[in-house]
């Protein structure tokens, strides 16, 4: 077994969706960006090769709940500060987290935007339009970049993958 990185946008979608499909929502932290947690109560796999059961996602660039109007609105309203979607963001983050069908049901891909659909019809988007150098990576939990076996890393136009083959 080995494990390999490539840059692929197709597999790298293919392994976001095997992955984050079916994994509960248990978390986030806040630092100088947000990272979300997930658990699944039931293995997965991709190319025959049990995928982890914890995921570490980091959104690095620019991402909303809901649509992006009623997002620009509610930041509008309820936001504070230098950063005022920052206050919102954790806000719905911690709402999602404690309510009932906070697994994640289904990931779209588009050349703008990538959707989580949760089972409670919340939708959090991402863009993948970003001047930053990273705009989202998912790891496993709690493990080393250079020591992980199965990563995923949005930079700019470059959908990096590493999984097991």
């Amino acid at each position: 077994m080995t494990t390999i990185t490539k840059n692929d946008k197709n597999t790298m979608m293919e392994l976001m969706c095997a992955w984050l499909t079916g994994a509960g929502f248990s978390g986030f932290r806040f630092d100088t960006a947000f990272t979300l947690y997930f658990i699944r109560d039931k293995s997965a796999a991709y190319n025959g090769f049990e995928l982890p059961w914890q995921i570490e996602l980091h959104l690095l660039g620019d991402w909303w709940i809901g649509s992006f109007n009623e997002w620009s609105d509610k930041v509008e309203r309820l936001g504070q500060g230098v950063e005022p979607d920052e206050p919102v963001k954790a806000s719905e983050l911690a709402l999602l987290r404690w309510s009932d069908g906070a697994s994640v049901k289904n990931v779209t891909l588009s050349d703008e935007v990538m959707i989580i659909i949760f089972d409670n019809k919340t939708e959090l988007s991402l863009s993948l339009v970003c001047e930053d150098e990273y705009i989202f990576s998912v790891n496993e939990f709690n493990v080393r970049e250079e020591a992980t076996n199965w990563s995923v890393t949005c930079d700019g136009d470059n959908y990096y993958y590493r999984a097991k083959s």
